[in-house]
């Protein structure tokens, strides 16, 4: 089967790295012998001004490719993920490779092989990963070895470290533990355990710790919850240096309690991998406390508030309130709206937002967001921002959507924000089954 021609124009992006280049290749390349080949991707073309990045504003061209590889015949998969920008600003017209990789399964050993540039999720944040990648998973038991060079790709940093490997393991549990005497009950139960070496001018060895059960609070017929906690032990200096703690409680059909709790600790003098991409953060030990009530009195209505208290090590502690509700006022339209107040020492804002969208037909759809925010800062003083934004959404053909959308932000003590942006989407398929 001969390739889409949208894959033609993809050397530009893989050429910097010859080693997921060849990769490629050889997955991607039409054989009579690869059986039954689907491609499937899309093509998203953007042009915008804004003046966010520069006072006098800024104007840019981007085209964003996504291409998919799949033979279930062979369990071979591959995938290449890239960005190419035009802009009127000095450095910035460049491309850019997200992902080029290929996977290989192998379903009698229950296993995934996967080589090249692909994306990953865990305790550093999210970023890419220059290397290989090996899962194995049998019942509720699953394992993973992961390897290579780290880095991450967005639109005002790029960062990458030395180098990264580790591995994890996971055990599912049903459990359906029961006793009188116990006023908790416990489902099910997820174990997770890690192990990891990252390298950015010098080594740190970390261990990963979590679980996540599902129950009943107040015996087998008590309130349905679910509780998730994970942690990272720093072996150099003998410590916890990040808890999550996260859970839910059905109080009735209708009403719902959230509640989290993070204690973050930045490791200096050295920023690690993620404290080089959340910068916000690395501004000494801290701690964030949230909790809320979520109450859906029917399927066509819903609400929350709560609150929040975060307690730094450097920097003012602070405290936040917040709620807000949803709508559905007929078929194809939906209203949400928000109040919220944060405090930090003396910054204050307080914050309205409301949203609402509407598809008059089957191929339209149209958002209108509106803000009013007023704040306090000791870095500019007391400021006032009203900003509204529009959206109009058009689906030509299945696979093809044109899209505009413009947003003005007017404030009284700082510039004002301004964005305009045409998009079109190309959807291709050659008769890919999808899931339902």
């Amino acid at each position: 089967m001969t390739p889409p021609r949208a894959l033609r124009g993809l050397s530009r992006f893989v050429a910097p790295n010859r080693t997921v280049g060849a990769l490629l290749a050889c997955a991607l390349l039409p054989s009579p012998v690869l059986g039954d080949d689907h491609w499937s991707g899309s093509l998203r073309n953007k042009v915008q001004v804004d003046n966010r990045y520069s006072l006098d504003g800024r104007f840019f061209g981007e085209s964003w490719g996504q291409f998919f590889y799949d033979n279930d015949d062979l369990d071979l998969h591959a995938a290449v993920d890239g960005m190419g920008r035009l802009s009127d600003l000095q450095n910035d017209s460049r491309g850019k490779l997200y992902q080029a990789y290929v996977r290989k399964d192998v379903r009698d050993w229950g296993s995934a092989f996967k080589l090249g540039r692909f994306q990953r999720t865990d305790n550093l944040g999210f970023y890419y990963l220059d290397g290989g990648d090996y899962r194995y998973s049998h019942g509720g038991l699953s394992v993973n070895l992961y390897g290579g060079r780290p880095g991450r790709i967005d639109h005002t940093l790029s960062v990458s470290g030395d180098y990264l490997f580790g591995g994890d393991l996971a055990q599912r549990l049903d459990l359906h533990w029961d006793h009188p005497w116990s006023p908790v009950t416990v489902d099910t139960l997820e174990l997770r355990a890690g192990y990891q070496r990252f390298k950015y001018r010098q080594a740190v060895d970390r261990f990963n710790l979590g679980f996540t059960a599902t129950g009943r609070l107040g015996g087998a017929n008590g309130w349905p919850y679910e509780g998730t906690a994970s942690g990272t032990y720093r072996t150099d200096r003998g410590a916890l240096e990040n808890v999550w703690m996260s859970g839910q409680l059905d109080l009735t059909k209708k009403i719902r309690l959230r509640t989290s709790y993070e204690e973050y600790r930045p490791r200096n003098p050295f920023p690690t991998f993620r404290e080089r991409f959340y910068t916000s953060l690395a501004l000494g030990h801290q701690t964030l406390l949230k909790s809320s009530f979520h109450v859906k009195p029917s399927d066509d209505f819903g609400y929350y508030f709560g609150g929040q208290r975060a307690t730094r090590g450097r920097g003012d502690d602070g405290y936040g309130v917040f709620g807000g509700g949803s709508v559905t006022p007929l078929p194809g339209a939906s209203v949400s709206g928000e109040v919220n107040y944060l405090e930090l020492g003396k910054d204050q804002a307080t914050s309205f937002y409301l949203s609402s969208a509407y598809s008059p037909g089957a191929r339209w759809r149209v958002q209108v967001n509106t803000a009013l925010r007023f704040e306090n800062k000791q870095l500019y003083g007391q400021n006032r921002a009203i900003g509204g934004e529009l959206e109009v959404q058009y689906m030509y053909r299945n696979d093809l959507i044109f899209s505009a959308a413009g947003s003005h932000i007017w404030n009284t003590r700082i510039n004002d924000e301004y964005l305009a942006a045409l998009q079109m989407i190309y959807y291709f398929d050659n008769f890919k089954p999808k899931p339902l």
